[in-house]
């Protein structure tokens, strides 16, 4: 990420996703490495919820300074939100919040504010 901008960044995720998971069975995309490592649909499912967690964070962050952000275990989403259930190629697909209010002018402007 060196020199990118992290907002171009995550707003190019998702269809950067699309792109390397395109054309490869599903079958495969769940297949796990190891027992203890996750499969590139659950990593993929995670991006999206992982999203929705740093949309709210970033929220809570411009309209409530210093609030307490509340941590997750992600592994026990794995396990709850059926992720080597969800399709893949789908999950990819998703409109991320972060992503879409990253384009708003105000947003960004203050979200980069509060960078710097």
């Amino acid at each position: 990420m060196e020199g990118k901008q992290p907002l171009e960044v995550q707003g190019a995720t998702a269809e950067k996703l699309e792109r390397l998971i395109e054309g490869v069975p599903t079958k495969e995309l769940r297949k796990r490495p190891a027992a203890d490592k996750w499969s590139v649909s659950e990593i993929v499912a995670h991006l999206g919820d992982a999203e929705i967690v740093t949309g709210f964070r970033m929220r809570l962050i411009l309209g409530a300074p210093g609030a307490p952000i509340a941590g997750y275990d992600q592994d026990s989403w794995v396990t709850s939100g059926h992720y080597e259930k969800r399709d893949p190629h789908k999950s990819a697909r998703i409109e991320t919040p972060t992503a879409a209010t990253s384009t708003d002018g105000a947003f960004t402007e203050h979200w980069l504010f509060l960078c710097h």
